[in-house]
């Protein structure tokens, strides 16, 4: 059996403050336009749907660039909402936190937008923590600890972590 020790595991938090203070630093964030973009709005819509507006009945919302018409006028959204179901723990702090501190309810402000940027590094450092727990069972911690060096490096991981919004699906 390989050998543990400490030094993947340092890598597993290197790596996930490195991805946060790239986010941080990119400053995205605080503009909802580039985190709730493209395919991620069309996740996020079912959560503005469900929890502020009630009803998805998606007329309603202000941002609605992946919904399709029907013949009978009803408008439905083409995403399915797998994706809404992982953003929806941080949309319901910041909906929450808004609520407690008075801010401004809507839906697609920067709050929403940092919290489901937050949603990409969490689930990145999940990711990680079990990819060194299965790569422990074939490689000792040296080599598991590069193997996700190079993962991060050596692959878009950086850019759809950090960057893209952060919580891009692909």
């Amino acid at each position: 059996k390989p050998m543990r020790g400490p030094i993947s595991g340092v890598m597993v938090l290197l790596l996930s403050a490195l991805a946060l203070a790239l986010m941080l630093t990119s400053g995205d964030y605080l503009f909802t336009e580039r985190v709730l973009t493209q395919d991620v709005v069309c996740y996020y819509n079912y959560l503005p749907a469900a929890f502020h507006y009630h009803s998805f009945d998606f007329q309603h919302l202000p941002l609605r660039p992946g919904f399709v018409s029907l013949p009978d006028g009803n408008v439905i959204e083409k995403m399915s909402m797998g994706l809404a179901l992982l953003y929806m723990p941080f949309y319901l702090t910041a909906f929450a936190l808004i609520h407690l501190l008075g801010l401004d309810p809507f839906d697609y402000g920067t709050p929403y937008a940092l919290a489901i940027s937050l949603s990409a590094i969490v689930y990145f450092s999940l990711a990680l923590v079990f990819l060194r727990k299965v790569l422990l069972c074939f490689f000792d911690d040296r080599v598991t600890a590069l193997g996700l060096l190079a993962l991060f490096l050596g692959t878009n991981m950086i850019y759809y972590t950090s960057y893209e919004g952060g919580p891009m699906s692909h």
